[in-house]
C-alpha cells in the first residue's frame, strides 16, 4: 500500500496522508455499528456520511482545473447535501481558504480528503489520529469511481439477512419507507450484487462481513476487521461526545451507541407475515442462497 508525501494547512493541521478505508453495503446492515467499533478500537477517524467523495472527480472536471473553485464546489456541497453539516464540526467558510492553499504540488482530488479528514480529525480532538475511514452505505453505488481517487484502498462490505434489513428498512421513520419492505429488498439486492461483482475484481482490497457475524463474534470478527486495514487494536477509547454527534441526533442509528445485542437478528423473519416474507424471497431469492441465508419457505 502506498502512501503519498505530507503537507501542512495554512493553519498548522498537518496532512499525513495514509492508505483510506471505506464501509458499504445496503443500509440497515451493519455499517454504523462497525463504524463505532472501529472508532473505539482502533486509532482511526470515521466521519459522518460524506454523499460527495465518489463525485468529486466530476466537480474537477466542472471546475475545469481551477483548484480554489473544486475546494469551493465540493465545500459547498458538502454542506448541501451532507443531511446536517454541523455533525462534521468544521466551519466551511474558515476551511475553503485553507483547502485553496494547499501547496501546488499536493493538489490532487485525493489530497483534498485527505487533508478533509486532517482537518476533522483536528475539530473533534483527535489530531494524531492519520488513519481515516468512510462509512456510506452507498458508496457502494460508486465503487469504481473510489477505487480510481485511491487505488490501494480497502472496503469492509456489511451484509445482513434480507429479511431483517427489510423490515428494519421499512421501519424508518424516513419519507416513503414507512412499511416498504419490498422496497428495502429491492435495495438489498441491487448494493448486494454491486459488492459481489466489486468484491471478485478487487478480492486482496475487500472483505464481507456478516451483521450476524459482527454482533455474535464481535471480538473475532473486529480482529479480522483490522487485520484486514492493518490497523492494530489499541484500549478501547470511548466516543467523544464530537464523534458520536450524527449518531445521536438520529433515531435511525442511535441505536448502536448502546452495547452490542442479539435482538435485532431474525426479527425480520419474525415479525414480517408469510405473504410478505414470499414476496421478499421472490426479488432476493437467489442472492439469499448465494450469500449463505435461508429462502423463505425453503425446506432444510
Amino acid at each position: 500500500m502506498s502512501e503519498a508525501a505530507g503537507f501542512v494547512l495554512s493553519d498548522g493541521t498537518q496532512v499525513r496522508p495514509q492508505v483510506p478505508f471505506f464501509i458499504a453495503g445496503s443500509g440497515r446492515c451493519g455499517t454504523t455499528l462497525l463504524r463505532r467499533l472501529l472508532i473505539e478500537q482502533a486509532h482511526v477517524v470515521i466521519p459522518p456520511e460524506n454523499y460527495l467523495l465518489a463525485v468529486s472527480p466530476r466537480l474537477m472536471v466542472m471546475a475545469q482545473d481551477d483548484w480554489a473553485a473544486f475546494c469551493r464546489l465540493v465545500l459547498t456541497n458538502l454542506v448541501k447535501h451532507s443531511g446536517n453539516w454541523a455533525d462534521f464540526g468544521i466551519d466551511a467558510a474558515a476551511a475553503l481558504p485553507l483547502f485553496a492553499a494547499i501547496p501546488p504540488e499536493h493538489r490532487t482530488v485525493a489530497n483534498f480528503w485527505h487533508a478533509f479528514h486532517a482537518l476533522y480529525a483536528r475539530h473533534i480532538g483527535r489530531p494524531s489520529k492519520t488513519r481515516w475511514g468512510d462509512k456510506t452505505p452507498s458508496s457502494v453505488d460508486a465503487l469504481p469511481e473510489i477505487v480510481e481517487i485511491f487505488p490501494d484502498a480497502r472496503f469492509i462490505f456489511m451484509i445482513r439477512d434480507v429479511f431483517d434489513m427489510a423490515y428494519s428498512y421499512g421501519s424508518m421513520a424516513t419519507a416513503g419507507r414507512a412499511g416498504d419492505y419490498l422496497g428495502g429488498a429491492r435495495r438489498w439486492v441491487e448494493a448486494n450484487s454491486k459488492l459481489l461483482v466489486f468484491h471478485e475484481h478487487f478480492a486482496a482490497q475487500s472483505i464481507i462481513m456478516r451483521y450476524e457475524t459482527l454482533v455474535l463474534s464481535a471480538n473475532s470478527e473486529m480482529a479480522r476487521a483490522m487485520a484486514h486495514l492493518g490497523i492494530a487494536f489499541s484500549a478501547v477509547d470511548a466516543l467523544t461526545a464530537a464523534e458520536a454527534r450524527d449518531m445521536a441526533a438520529q433515531p435511525d442509528l442511535r441505536n448502536v451507541l448502546h452495547d452490542v445485542h442479539r435482538d435485532s437478528i431474525g426479527k425480520g423473519r419474525t415479525i414480517l407475515t408469510d405473504e410478505t416474507k414470499a414476496a421478499i424471497s421472490a426479488i432476493a431469492g437467489p442472492l439469499q442462497t448465494r450469500l449463505g441465508y435461508e429462502p423463505f419457505g425453503k425446506v432444510s
